[in-house]
Formats: structure tokens, C-alpha cells, sequence
């Protein structure tokens, strides 16, 4: 019965993403290109943040790890 389940779940995530393939491959793309994307200037400040936050951590992942440790470690001794 489990391997039914398993088999339907995972035709349904494999009609539903079909589907996204279909739609960025056969997809209007010339029209959309003609018209341009606008995006607001909101979504470009989060993208640089979290762009700038990846890269530091990164390049000095130390910091904040040490800080986790800190606080789990805090938390199981509060106990």
C-alpha cells in the first residue's frame, strides 16, 4: 500500500513540474522579451543583501557558527 502511495505522489510532482518545464520551454518567450521586465527596487536591494551575506559567510564562516555553538551549548545548560 506504501509503495502506491509513494508511486502516485510522485506522478503528481512529476505532472506538476512537467508542467513548469513545458510552460519555460514552449512558453511566449519573444513577447515578454519585447516587453521587459520591470522589478521593483526593493527586490534588487534584498537580492545585493542576501548576495553580500552568502559571500561572507562564506569566506568567514567562523563568527557565526561560534555564536551558534554558544547559544545551543547556553541552552543545554539551562536545562
Amino acid at each position: 500500500m506504501m509503495r502506491r502511495m509513494l508511486v502516485l505522489g510522485s506522478l503528481v510532482s512529476f505532472a506538476y513540474y512537467l508542467r513548469v518545464v513545458a510552460a519555460m520551454w514552449l512558453g511566449d518567450s519573444d513577447a515578454e522579451a519585447a516587453e521587459g521586465v520591470r522589478r521593483a527596487p526593493e527586490v534588487a536591494v534584498v537580492a545585493v543583501v542576501a548576495a553580500l551575506a552568502i559571500t561572507a559567510l562564506a569566506v568567514a564562516p567562523g563568527w557565526p557558527l561560534d555564536k551558534a555553538g554558544e547559544v545551543g551549548n547556553s541552552l543545554i545548560s539551562s536545562r
